[in-house]
């Protein structure tokens, strides 16, 4: 399993997602089981939990 980070700024960059809807879209697209949320410096970012297909 290889474990991916993603910060925040990223996904809303990349999907066009405002800062307060980046964590409902994570819910919205992901297995809960699938990720967690940490945060550094202020800054959320996701990593993965489970491989996913």
């Amino acid at each position: 399993m290889i474990a991916l980070k993603i910060f925040s700024k990223e996904i809303e960059v990349m999907y066009d997602v405002e800062q307060s809807d980046v964590t409902s879209f994570i819910e919205k697209e992901i297995s809960p089981d699938c990720y967690q949320v940490k945060e550094i410096l202020g800054e959320s970012y996701f990593t993965t939990t489970k491989y996913t297909k």
